[in-house]
């Protein structure tokens, strides 16, 4: 049987000398494995580069089978991410990011939909955006079930284990004064004046750690990401 859909690559993985094997977030089914054979002009290795959007058409022979990529085109192709290093920095994070947090294995369009949109938007954007990533991460959560809860005033801190503010400083997992404010602040922004948040290089690099132990406390199986220490020395130039 022959299908259709859209997808996001998330990763790609050498199987053959010919062939590859593509871990794709799909519109039409959630997070799916293919095998694709590389060679004839339209699945060209280009086109399973990190998070590109593409167009594919899959057919499976039998039930046990790991289903193949007929064809496959880029229904969206980048514009500025590959010549721009901070750009392609960030694109590489986000891949890592989506592949260990993504587990969906049935449709979420509004999943895909926000990925698609502000992966669009980032590209599209003439100015490079240093805050995009962590505004990305924050928002990210609404779809995973923790967004950050509970009603900030000045002084609170970020409960990373409750995911909500609070004034009490008695839990051992938490966000300092200033990150919880800045968190507050991202989650009152959007996906346009989220850049005019005021950062330094350790104000990102620590919101940045503090997030990625959110992500590890409340989604199982997340994984330290290798790509943090690329990104972080690219903002610290």
């Amino acid at each position: 049987m022959n299908l259709k859909t859209q997808a996001i690559v998330l990763k790609t993985t050498k199987y053959t000398d010919k062939s590859l094997i593509i871990k794709l977030f799909t519109k039409d089914f959630g997070l799916r494995s293919y095998i694709v054979s590389i060679g004839k002009k339209s699945n060209t290795k280009a086109s399973f580069q990190a998070l590109n959007m593409i167009e594919i058409e899959t057919y499976q022979k039998g039930n046990n089978q790991m289903p193949r990529i007929k064809n496959s085109k880029n229904y969206y192709h980048f514009k500025t991410i590959q010549t721009n290093i901070y750009k392609t920095s960030v694109i590489q994070f986000l891949q890592e990011l989506l592949h260990s947090a993504v587990k969906e294995e049935s449709a979420n369009v509004d999943l895909y939909e926000f990925i698609e949109v502000h992966l669009q938007y980032f590209d599209e954007s003439i100015d490079f955006n240093s805050n995009f990533h962590l505004y990305f991460i924050i928002e990210l959560t609404i779809y995973f079930g923790f967004y950050p809860q509970g009603i900030y005033t000045k002084g609170a801190i970020f409960n990373i284990e409750e995911g909500h503010f609070e004034m009490t400083n008695k839990a051992s997992n938490i966000m300092n004064n200033r990150l919880s404010e800045i968190l507050y602040l991202f989650t009152k922004s959007n996906i346009e004046n989220n850049r005019e948040i005021k950062l330094n290089v350790q104000d990102r690099r620590s919101l940045l750690n503090d997030l990625i132990a959110f992500y590890q406390f409340h989604l199982d199986g997340f994984k330290d990401l290798k790509s943090i220490d690329v990104l972080e020395s690219i903002f610290s130039d």
